[in-house]
């Protein structure tokens, strides 16, 4: 909000101060990337699909990241008033970045059948398990039709950012060689910031792979 004459409200002052910290702090955040398992269990194939799964959650990292920084930027071009209660708790707590978890083999059974996926546990395959920032994997469902108005609307939020991570899916899906074989079903989200909000199976596909389902799209049977 300003002033006719151009002079900006104490209050305002105060918001862009909080804005631009939140940047700085998140400019400064790496990737949170961990590996439940000694890769050396890995054979060489394995290996090939576990680095392509490092460089899509290193890539993922940068995106969503961006998309969190250019979000605020147009915000504050389009004058959109971001809610004080999110400002306070960006600026008290930093909204962290996703974090990414692989793992293989017992570690990823275990994992699985912690988390009621006993049946999908199967050790012979890579699982990611991706989850959102604290705020966004607890209230990703909150937006103005389910919440109170003294309640933060992360839902908003949500909806603004993952189209950012479905684009960086689709893209190594389409054309990097990496499949995504999802577990939990939709809307089948943990909210415990330790959990998941997605888990996949990865695994690599071929060009010869890719050309016989260009084929069948082609020719369908």
């Amino acid at each position: 909000m300003r002033r006719q004459e151009g002079l900006r409200f104490q209050e305002d002052i105060w918001d862009l101060e909080t804005i631009d910290n939140i940047k700085k702090k998140l400019e400064l955040q790496r990737p949170k990337i961990e590996e439940l398992f000694d890769e050396e269990q890995l054979d060489e194939a394995l290996l090939g699909t576990l680095n392509k799964t490092r460089l899509f959650c290193a890539e993922l990292h940068d995106k969503f990241k961006k998309e969190i920084l250019d979000l605020l930027a147009t915000y504050e071009l389009e004058n959109k008033p971001i809610p004080k209660k999110i400002l306070d708790f960006l600026s008290a707590k930093q909204l962290d970045i996703p974090s990414f978890k692989i793992t293989y083999g017992p570690s990823a059974k275990q994992f699985l059948e912690t988390h009621g996926f006993k049946n999908k546990a199967d050790q012979r395959k890579i699982v990611l398990i991706f989850q959102l920032p604290k705020p966004l994997a607890k209230f990703w469902w909150k937006n103005n039709y389910k919440t109170k108005k003294s309640t933060i609307e992360w839902g908003e939020l949500y909806k603004d950012i993952m189209p950012s991570v479905w684009e960086v899916i689709n893209d190594y899906e389409l054309n990097k060689g990496l499949n995504f074989d999802r577990i939990n079903s939709f809307y089948q989200h943990d909210t415990e910031p330790e959990s998941y909000h997605y888990l996949w199976e990865m695994s690599e596909w071929s060009k010869k792979d890719k050309t016989t389902m260009d084929d069948l799209i082609k020719n369908p049977v």
